[in-house]
């Protein structure tokens, strides 16, 4: 996909530096690995302390991750509620549900104002599956709760930590060698988040000082944005500070590979869905982008850039859209004031 013609900038820079991971639920049960994602989680990524109120809620194929986050987050002296679903479940809420019971509203609201900590382990295990033939305009409906959700999170005090957790259907589907995929994302989990941190501090001055962005790459993106001393959300794996934001404006695009179905899941949204939301920026050394027989581009990969479009409200932007879509530009050059940052889709700092 490539951006033809962007006006107006106020983005959002975000900096992914760590992806969370667990094998396959029929692995689970076995691979030691799963307590220390665990323990790394609940004493390093969301620092725990007594007496608060750890939620953790998944899939029913992430049980064993689960066990695991509740039994460090007890020994912590944490509070622990579960919540779990199954990929029937998420799927019916779709397919069986009629319409007018989809975008209820989200009875957890309430609860965030009692809990200090929520660890998501993801909903779909299999999402393409869950989601195969589901109609773009019932997915649309069903977001409908999402603001009163985004204003409840904005009042609340808890921390989220989100696990990502891909199984050998992401392998799957991003055509990767499954033990290259596990192996990496292994890797990428118990990378050095103190160094990343300090990569991290070290982009957020120079993007909160710099006048101006702009990226090239290959494909053919060429987009200059004024930071103006924007502000900067940093992700590193560990409690960080939030920085910020912008947008911009979409006026046409293209697409090698199945537009009609983006443009069909695009028109089921309405509001500022063409609006720039925000620039990832990847921070973590061990996840690589490959493309020789795949298509895996992980968002978190060092050097890697991500340009989201649409809903931004939980980032504090303005955009009002339930809908968010990315677009990665890969190999891409990036320069803040004429200095180069991001070399051919490696950092350069």
């Amino acid at each position: 996909m490539n951006l033809k013609t962007v006006t107006s900038l106020l983005l959002v820079f975000t900096f992914l530096s760590f992806f969370c991971t667990a094998t396959p639920a029929q692995d689970q049960t076995t691979d030691p690995r799963i307590a220390e994602i665990a323990h790394k989680v609940v004493t390093v990524s969301a620092k725990v302390q007594a007496g608060e109120v750890v939620a953790i809620s998944g899939n029913e194929a992430r049980l064993a991750l689960m066990e695991a986050l509740a039994i460090e987050a007890r020994k912590a002296g944490a509070i622990v509620p579960i919540f779990v679903t199954t990929d029937r479940i998420e799927r019916a809420n779709f397919t069986e549900v009629p319409d007018q019971y989809l975008g209820q509203p989200d009875p957890t609201l309430v609860w965030l104002k009692n809990v200090d900590v929520w660890i998501f382990t993801g909903n779909i295990d299999d999402a393409k599956a869950v989601m195969n033939g589901v109609p773009d305009t019932k997915v649309a409906k069903a977001s409908q709760s999402a603001d009163a959700r985004r204003k409840e999170l904005e009042k609340s005090k808890y921390r989220g930590v989100f696990i990502g957790v891909p199984d050998k259907y992401d392998a799957t589907y991003a055509e990767v060698d499954w033990k290259t995929y596990q192996n990496m994302v292994w890797d990428a989990i118990n990378a050095d988040y103190t160094a990343i941190a300090a990569k991290a501090d070290a982009l957020t001055k120079i993007l909160e000082t710099g006048k101006t962005f702009h990226i090239t790459c290959p494909a053919g993106t060429d987009l200059t944005i004024a930071l103006d001393g924007k502000r900067v959300y940093a992700n590193v794996g560990m409690p960080a500070h939030s920085d910020q934001f912008i947008s911009g404006k979409m006026t046409s695009f293209t697409a090698k590979n199945n537009a009609q179905c983006f443009e069909k899941m695009y028109a089921a949204y309405g509001g500022d869905k063409d609006r720039i939301a925000t620039i990832q920026i990847g921070l973590n050394p061990a996840l690589r982008v490959m493309e020789d027989k795949s298509e895996f581009r992980p968002q978190d990969a060092a050097g890697m850039v991500m340009l989201g479009m649409g809903q931004n409200q939980l980032f504090g932007g303005n955009n009002k859209t339930e809908f968010g879509w990315f677009i990665p530009v890969v190999n891409a050059t990036v320069s803040v004031d004429g200095n180069t940052i991001i070399k051919d889709g490696k950092l350069t700092f």
